[in-house]
């Protein structure tokens, strides 16, 4: 099935409802979507008014649709262009020191170590960036890159990070899975400072993010590259950068609150996600348990 629900009972007063999507239909901002549109359900049947769900969302079949034309005309051209260059001919391996020598099939057995920067860190972290002009986003990239230079002694790092994939309005509202993959690629060298650094990186987003439409999965095939299945196909990293969201909603007496559920799974080598909030900057690191202890 592409979708489950089903109600826990905890005690009388208290409930967990666990939703199974299938990622195919649906990905992170879907989740915000379900759970503002079910409290509003519910709202609407204990008082036995109209449910106020807002303008109907554009059906997720014109979304899945678009590839197709935009593949086939001059911006899905130039887009593949841009990547093809990008990412050159070989897979760039970033050779990591690991407790455990790498399987032929890598699991997804994963540990996930949460730590905080805490604010006083952080804001410094946010006027580097300022003066840098750059996002928070770039920012923590730089930062992965450089701490990944300083293990691995390699020049060349390339990163992965997720985007929303809904650059229009009416894709809002809509469930389904828009999310697309990005490759971040640089150079870090040891006799430069996080000031050029940072300069570069800022630079590789914003180019990355205006080729963005260009489908992940398209690329793997266009660059026709040896598969190993014991990496993930273009890089062995990821970072993402979050503000933080719990989703908590009251409606006629009833208060709907994220459940946390604990380890995910580890999709690549090493992942950074960081959260900004008011404790400072927190940071999920994701390591593979095929490699890491």
């Amino acid at each position: 099935a592409l979708f489950r629900a089903t109600l826990i009972r905890v005690r009388a007063r208290e409930h967990v409802l666990v939703c199974n999507l299938h990622h195919i239909v649906s990905d992170a901002w879907s989740m915000r979507v379900l759970v503002r549109d079910l409290a509003e359900l519910y709202r609407a049947a204990r008082t036995r008014q109209p449910a106020n769900l807002g303008t109907p969302p554009t059906p997720y079949r014109a979304f899945a649709a678009w590839p197709h034309a935009y593949l086939a005309g001059a911006a899905g051209e130039r887009d593949r262009a841009y990547w093809l260059r990008q990412m050159g001919s070989e897979r760039q391996v970033l050779a990591l020191p690991t407790d455990a020598p790498r399987p032929a099939l890598m699991t997804a057995a994963g540990c996930t170590h949460v730590f905080t920067l805490e604010p006083a860190l952080a804001a410094g972290l946010m006027r580097v960036a300022r003066d840098g002009q750059a996002t928070a986003f770039m920012t923590v990239v730089a930062l992965v890159k450089a701490l990944l230079h300083r293990y691995t002694g390699q020049e060349d790092i390339s990163v992965g990070s997720a985007v929303a994939g809904r650059d229009r309005a009416d894709w809002e509202n809509t469930i389904g899975f828009f999310v697309n993959t990005l490759v971040l690629r640089d150079r870090v060298t040891r006799t430069e400072d996080f000031a050029a650094l940072l300069a570069r990186v800022r630079a590789t987003c914003l180019d990355a993010l205006a080729h963005g439409a260009y489908p992940f999965d398209r690329l793997v095939d266009d660059l026709r590259l040896t598969r190993d299945l014991s990496r993930n196909p273009l890089f062995d990293v990821s970072v993402q950068l979050a503000t933080v969201e719990r989703t908590e909603v009251r409606a006629e007496g009833l208060r709907i609150a994220q459940f946390d559920h604990g380890q995910s799974p580890a999709k690549c080598d090493l992942a950074f996600d960081f959260t900004e909030s008011a404790d400072g900057l927190v940071c999920a690191r994701k390591d593979s348990a095929d490699l890491f202890h």
